[in-house]
């Protein structure tokens, strides 16, 4: 398989199949054959290893099957936000003139992040934990320069600073025809 097609996928949905019981089998549905194996990791932990497991493409009538499954909306808004921000920060990861060169660069897109979490609510904090292999290690194409306590603490901060700016704006201030003495 070409590295392109198992970076990005080809425009095709892909899935984890099972050469041994002939079928897909743990219902995944990615964009690439990465993001499947990604998730099958997630799912089995090192079981996927094994020689058995293998990402192939969706044929038509599976794919459609696996989109059309009840989707919380929120939480396809926030893959789909993993995945727009891990694919733009990827250009910029590499470079030693770039703002996410390096372990400082990582914990800026880190805190860069964190804000954002505020659109998805109780959702995006909840799930702050896949922002790092969805962002981070995808963005640096597996070889993350910090580790996943190093980013969830940048995450953190961010959501934290954010979260405080968001908290005082809410609050509304009386003005002097408007207070009560």
């Amino acid at each position: 398989m070409k590295r392109e097609t198992y970076y990005h996928g080809a425009g095709m949905k892909w899935g984890i199949y099972n050469t041994a019981a002939k079928e897909f089998q743990f219902g995944i549905c990615e964009d690439s054959p990465m993001l499947a194996e990604a998730r099958l990791f997630f799912k089995i932990g090192d079981n996927a290893r094994k020689y058995r497991f293998e990402a192939r493409s969706l044929p038509k009538k599976k794919e459609a099957g696996n989109m059309n499954r009840d989707v919380d909306p929120v939480r396809a808004k926030f893959q789909t936000w993993m995945r727009s921000i891990a694919m733009a920060a990827s250009v910029h990861c590499y470079s030693p003139d770039s703002i996410y060169y390096g372990p400082e660069g990582a914990k800026r897109l880190g805190r860069e992040c964190g804000p954002a979490l505020l659109d998805f609510g109780e959702f995006g904090i909840g799930n702050i934990g896949a922002t790092y292999s969805a962002i981070c290690v995808i963005a640096y194409q597996l070889k993350p320069p910090i580790d996943a306590k190093d980013w969830l603490a940048a995450v953190r901060e961010g959501y934290d600073r954010a979260k405080a700016w968001q908290d005082r704006r809410e609050v509304p201030e009386l003005h002097d025809e408007e207070r009560e003495d």
